[in-house]
């Protein structure tokens, strides 16, 4: 990793995106290139003591600028742990170098940067990722009238996936169908939430940091354009007592495509639960037996499980976390603060 050290004291640096799935593999593990557009954070760890006077700069503004550091302290088991963050913006097209220089102002860590617009933009659906952790993309998905159905946005410059987020823009053209969302964990995924109100085709504009890279387009469909349910379900074999089991559901049209975005009602033992959503997650017990019924747009689907549970939806935001998968899950815990002292 492009990497020049020119001092003796061991200092680390890394980028807080989820694509750097191994940010403590070296000295300077950075996940570039990066997304125009994206904000993330650069994380400098360093001497204890001295790791408040770092300071980090970008050899072009026009690329990338990198603001003030600031320290950042978590409770380990045995000391404080001390540690930089600085936050950075990609904001140009190119390459460039950030330098590392400590409170004397000597050069300590050097690593280059590339900023890049994408050409190649693929979309994934959140209630595939709640299964899976790398669903195939979506090429002009069914979304539910009157739901909501969110899909990540990620950005290729040729085979290359593209680091960082948050500088995504819509233009749904008037419609009101659609919007740009990266409220939740990982802050570094771009998400756009669509929600059409009536039956029929749309095509909405996807940017980032701007510049307008590619369309979304989308049919709208209705109660009557859902021909049946279909649902994956956890296996309850080889399953202990207390386990958590899922089961998602989803409409389909009548050539078995998948329908984004269907809320369902559900019930246990004929008995309805207070939530709706796609996803029902009950604590496995094999000494109790429940009928679970989900029924939306006229349709109805019946299962046995054992166990009680309850409702969610991976359309919400607020489930992003879950819908991460778990490479995302350990790099969120890795940065959370499982961090290892490396001196």
């Amino acid at each position: 990793m492009f990497l020049l050290l020119v001092a003796c004291t061991h200092v680390t640096l890394h980028d807080d995106t989820r694509l750097n799935i191994d940010p403590f593999g070296s000295d300077v593990s950075l996940a570039s290139p990066y997304l125009i557009g994206a904000q993330f954070e650069f994380l400098l760890d360093g001497p204890e003591a001295e790791i408040s006077a770092y300071t980090l700069e970008s050899m072009d503004a026009g690329v990338l600028t990198v603001g003030p550091g600031v320290l950042q302290m978590s409770e380990s088991e045995d000391e404080d742990d001390r540690y930089m963050t600085f936050e950075a913006t990609a904001v140009g097209e190119g390459d460039t170098e950030i330098l590392v220089f400590d409170g004397d102002g000597v050069e300590v860590l050097r690593g280059d940067v590339a900023v890049e617009v994408p050409d190649r933009v693929e979309f994934r659906a959140a209630s595939e990722l709640e299964e899976t952790e790398n669903p195939d993309p979506v090429e002009n998905p069914a979304c539910y009238v009157g739901g909501e159905s969110a899909f990540r946005v990620d950005f290729f410059h040729g085979n290359t996936q593209l680091a960082g987020a948050g500088g995504l823009g819509v233009d749904d053209r008037g419609q009101s169908v659609a919007t740009p969302d990266d409220s939740v964990w990982p802050d570094d995924a771009d998400w756009v939430v669509v929600a059409p109100q009536k039956n029929g085709d749309y095509t909405v504009g996807i940017s980032t940091g701007g510049t307008e890279v590619t369309e979304l387009s989308f049919t709208g469909v209705g109660d009557a354009g859902i021909d049946h349910i279909d649902a994956r379900r956890d296996t309850e074999s080889g399953a202990e007592e207390g386990d958590h089991l899922a089961v998602h559901a989803w409409g389909e049209l009548d050539d078995d495509s998948r329908v984004y975005g269907l809320s369902f009602e559900w019930t246990e033992n004929g008995t309805f639960l207070a939530d709706v959503g796609d996803t029902y997650t009950y604590e496995y017990d094999p000494d109790v037996n429940t009928t679970v019924t989900a029924s939306a747009a006229g349709q109805v689907m019946q299962l046995e499980v054992h166990g009680y549970g309850d409702v969610s939806d991976s359309n919400s935001m607020a489930c992003a976390v879950v819908n991460a998968g778990p490479v995302a899950m350990g790099v969120l815990l890795t940065l959370l603060g499982v961090r290892r002292k490396r001196r």
